[in-house]
This record gives C-alpha cells, structure tokens and sequence, in this order.
C-alpha cells in the first residue's frame, strides 16, 4: 500500500457509481459487495456481512486493480484486514470522525 491511503494509485481508474454491486477481491478471496462509492472517489464502502450487514470503507488507496467487466475490485488486503477496520455507519455517513479513524488504521497496516 501507498502512504496516502486516499489516493488512487497510478493506473487505477477512478471509483465512480457504476462500481456499485462489484465484488471485491482480497488477498484471500472475497471480502463483499461495494454498498456505495463516496462523492470524493476516495473510497468505496463494502457491506461484508451476508446477513447482518456490516459495512466497512476501503480507501483507493488499497485498490489494486478494477476488472469493470468482470465487475471486481482487487485490493491488496485480506479479509481480517477489512473486517477489523472500524466498522462504517450509515446514519453518520462518511464524515470527518470516519475518514480520520479509516485512514489512522489503514495508514498504521502500510507500515506493518
């Protein structure tokens, strides 16, 4: 992973609406469905959980590649990785207190 987990690396198209419903792939298979992309491109918002629902954001930083014909997302984290993230929560939306905790605990994973 980069240093600035909210920019896309090079080469990597930019997140947009459409991505919406794309499977995303770790590095030990899938990890869930892209819910929604924020308005930013800085990121998607994956639901995990099959019944419950849980959701988490995945910076663009941590998007390997974008298959839009296979509809997948190919990040360079495991599922344990997007699960123990904090967890994204739908009535506060992506605000500030989010972004800062998603990007200390993404940013703390580059430098492991």
């Amino acid at each position: 992973m980069q240093t600035d987990v909210w920019t896309a690396r090079e080469g990597v198209e930019k997140l947009g609406d459409e991505m919406v419903g794309f499977e995303v792939e770790g590095r030990d298979g899938t990890i869930g469905k892209v819910d929604h992309v924020s308005f930013s491109g800085s990121c998607v918002i994956v639901s995990t959980g099959r019944f419950f629902g849980r959701k988490h954001t995945i910076p663009a930083g941590s998007i390997e590649r974008i298959d839009t014909e296979g509809e997948k997302i190919f990040v360079d984290l495991a599922s344990e990785d997007v699960e123990s993230s904090p967890e994204y929560d739908d009535t506060t939306g992506f605000d500030d207190d989010c972004e800062a905790q998603v990007g200390e605990y993404y940013s703390a994973l580059t430098k492991k």
